[in-house]
């Protein structure tokens, strides 16, 4: 093939030059261009690199100078548990054994039965160092997954959800023995006990436990437990060793106590000297918390019978002798609840003297502890180092901060403890919260803000909602104050609610927040997507694929029922399963897609003779009238 001549115009130029192309042109200066973009983009790369080997060298400088104990970067590259992919499972040694801790309870409504079994089966190696307890079908799971393994402890079995198991949990954190709560909600269904939902999941707020409620915060909640089990750090899980209420607990006191004043004055002011003292000595604070010189004033007789006392009111105490420790995994069906909780708190008991009894000993300071049952001070110090992570705030999903009125000065508190954290994500909340980052963070050019909602009464909690429909908000730090009445309590349920359905990552009460603070700076800091995964990617509550189930077939039954032509059965459905990925209905529709192929090619067999029928009586009716004329 012979190549195209050019042009060439009587004068001797060409008609290219005369004439050029201005794609050419444009595609010259595009080539151009590129090349001047490559050499600069390589000239940059090369200065990434010596800043990404400055860093690292900092890094490193910045390790050395900091504390081993400290809450520094060397007990994250101690415990490096994760891969590419986000969490292992390995097994490990735990610096405390189950007894010495409290309670972690598992529960799951209906439709999250199959998430939360296949979470146990994820994290086995971290849920068998605790004493396991939930509700009855939980329960039932958690003994089919863990077998015959002698190291997995149990605690009560409480009833279904329906039947007042909710309520029981409650009252394992009133009695002090509940640390952690996993609770998979399905935000898909109406429950007949909601009531007592709520009320699990305020008491979890008051006590400020440790709690999850989707499966996103679930995961990402056993990165802190198992760093705090290897390690031996208490503070990362402080509510398991130790009670906290929630910081609003301690403005509702002083409430009352306000309220209780005002009727002390008002009787005061009336004269009534005898009904005055009465009145005072009703309201005297019933926490009433011993000072070590008060303590070695009492008699350790008293305290000995005290002790024995209590324990002779459990009924299975006299079944343990202090030589024998024996397991409680296997709970018999007959035991009551309280039974239970008797037989766990034995044992608790039984295996804390084993344990004395083998340890070196004790301080006096720590033997008057375990004499009263004084709980262990926690150093809660929080430190806050800068690190270096690969991820930009533009590249991630807003991290929104919301806080009820009496947990301002909490969320404060929270956010200076943990400025080099936040500054990584860009940040969102209401407008309260918004004008305290503002005040916090000062004029640092680094910190990159979301959109600032209206405050919550005044619909920004539905703004908040609408940035998780817009697919635009990867977590959520939601410090709520369960001791005050809300009147917008309808836009906070649809807001943990929707956190629920978008199953982002969500903290509702400080210790939730810390706990989350040191999994956003792992995952951020080794460069882990899965670990934070709401921030990257749009997720949904498992049991929204069961309502959507739910959904095709009422919509189903309907078009079936509705009366309408089969041709128009068939595309209605069709139209359905390109809306949902549903497979119940494809055989339907393959059968009515031949019914219909069928019913055609009768309608044309039916046409062609009725047309030749009618040429033949024509044909006929003609002859007819020959016959006729003739």
């Amino acid at each position: 093939m012979s190549a195209r001549k050019s042009r060439v115009m009587p004068n001797g130029s060409s008609y290219g030059e005369l004439n050029p192309n201005p794609f050419s042109k444009q595609l010259k200066g595009y080539v151009a261009y590129k090349k001047n973009i490559d050499g600069e983009k390589s000239a940059l790369e090369l200065e990434m690199e010596a800043l990404k080997q400055k860093m690292e060298a900092l890094q490193m400088e910045q390790k050395k100078l900091e504390s081993v104990d400290h809450d520094s970067d060397d007990e994250y590259d101690r415990c490096d548990d994760d891969d590419e992919h986000g969490m292992t499972d390995d097994p490990f040694e735990s610096k405390f054994q189950p007894d010495e801790m409290r309670c972690l309870a598992l529960v799951a409504h209906n439709h999250m039965k199959p998430a939360i079994k296949q979470f146990v089966l994820d994290n086995k190696n971290i849920l068998k160092k605790f004493m396991l307890t939930g509700t009855n079908t939980t329960m039932s799971m958690l003994r089919e997954v863990f077998g015959d393994d002698p190291t997995v402890k149990y605690g009560p079995t409480c009833q279904s959800g329906p039947l007042g198991g909710d309520a029981e949990l409650c009252a394992l954190m009133c009695q002090d023995e509940l640390g952690g709560l996993i609770f998979l909600q399905d935000p898909m269904d109406s429950h007949p006990h909601q009531a007592d939902i709520e009320c699990l999941v305020r008491q979890a707020l008051v006590h400020d436990v440790l709690m999850a409620g989707n499966t996103t915060s679930a995961y990402a909640l056993m990165t802190v437990l198992r760093l705090a089990l290897k390690t031996g750090k208490k503070q990362y899980m402080s509510s398991f060793f130790k009670t906290e209420y929630s910081p609003s607990v301690a403005e509702y006191k002083r409430r009352q106590q306000a309220v209780l004043d005002a009727a002390i004055a008002k009787i005061e002011k009336d004269g009534k000297d005898e009904t005055t003292e009465a009145a005072r000595e009703s309201v005297v604070d019933t926490t009433v918390r011993f000072t070590v010189a008060d303590i070695e004033e009492v008699a350790p007789v008293e305290a000995d019978t005290r002790m024995s006392t209590m324990f002779s009111n459990r009924s299975s105490v006299a079944a343990l002798k202090d030589s024998q420790l024996q397991s409680i995994s296997e709970v018999d069906a007959r035991e009551t609840f309280a039974e239970q909780v008797a037989s766990m708190d034995a044992h608790k008991e039984l295996a804390k003297r084993h344990r004395a009894s083998q340890a070196t000993p004790l301080s006096d300071e720590e033997q008057l502890n375990a004499l009263y049952g004084l709980e262990e001070e926690i150093d809660t110090t929080v430190y806050d180092p800068e690190f270096w992570t690969p991820f930009g705030p533009h590249e991630m999903r807003c991290l929104a901060l919301v806080a009820h009125n009496h947990m301002k000065p909490a969320m404060r508190e929270f956010v200076e403890n943990n400025k080099n954290v936040l500054r990584k994500f860009r940040l969102t909340g209401t407008n309260t919260t918004m004008s305290m980052l503002r005040e916090v963070f000062g004029d640092d050019e680094s910190i990159l803000y979301g959109p600032t909602c209206q405050s919550g009464p005044l619909g920004g909690d539905a703004q908040i909602v609408a940035l998780m429909c817009v697919q635009d908000l990867g977590g959520m730090i939601f410090l709520q104050d369960p001791m005050d009445a809300h009147p917008h309590q309808a836009d906070i349920e649809c807001l943990n609610r929707q956190a629920n359905v978008h199953d982002v990552y969500v903290a509702n009460n400080p210790e939730s927040a810390y706990a989350m603070t040191k999994v956003l700076r792992r995952a951020l800091k080794k460069g882990n997507k899965s670990r934070i995964s709401s921030f990257f990617e749009t997720k949904k509550s498992p049991s929204v694929a069961e309502y959507k189930k739910r959904q095709n077939a009422v919509l189903q039954a309907a078009i079936l029922d509705a009366g309408m032509k089969e041709e128009d059965q068939v595309e209605a459905l069709a139209d359905l399963k390109e809306e949902e990925d549903v497979s119940d209905i494809e055989d339907y529709i393959k059968e009515m897609k031949e019914k219909r192929k069928k019913k055609k090619g009768l309608k044309k067999m039916y046409k062609s003779m009725k047309k030749g029928l009618g040429i033949s009586k024509k044909k006929l009716d003609y002859e007819k009238s020959v016959k006729f004329s003739n």
